[in-house]
């Protein structure tokens, strides 16, 4: 885990490669965002033989995943500015773990604010396979 005061040291990191923590998706999880989101795609349910992880819950935990692998401590607020170039590239099942992949990629100050671009690559935490790639754009607030 890095730790800065300031969304602008992130720029000493980057193309450093951080991984995040593993998060285990749960049967609950999987249900209870089915329920919130609409998602009726039968591979989503809990009648599905391999039940597969929805690929919006998957995006949804890319913000606490980003957290655990850097920290700005010295900011008022951060936005998500942009999800960009999202590709689902292999199925992730139920009770899986899924852990991140994260490389600081940009940092530039402009508009009242530090934005930092994020390459994302979430994995399977078993086989190591590639779930799911994109790029997050954040604005940090000092």
């Amino acid at each position: 885990m890095i730790v800065v005061d300031h969304a602008l040291d992130l720029g000493g990191y980057l193309d450093t490669e951080l991984e995040s923590p593993t998060v285990t998706v749960s049967d609950d999880m999987i249900t209870r965002f089915v329920a919130l989101s609409g998602d009726r795609q039968w591979i989503h349910t809990a009648a599905a033989d391999a039940r597969i992880v929805p690929g919006n819950l998957l995006i949804s935990l890319i913000p606490q995943l980003m957290q655990g692998t850097f920290d700005v401590s010295g900011m008022q607020r951060a936005l998500t500015v942009k999800y960009d170039a999202v590709r689902f590239l292999s199925p992730l099942h139920v009770g899986a773990g899924v852990r991140a992949r994260i490389t600081v990629t940009d940092v530039r100050r402009r508009d009242g604010g530090t934005f930092v671009r994020v390459s994302v690559v979430l994995i399977d935490a078993a086989d190591q396979r590639e779930i799911l790639r994109c790029q997050v754009v954040d604005k940090y607030e000092d």
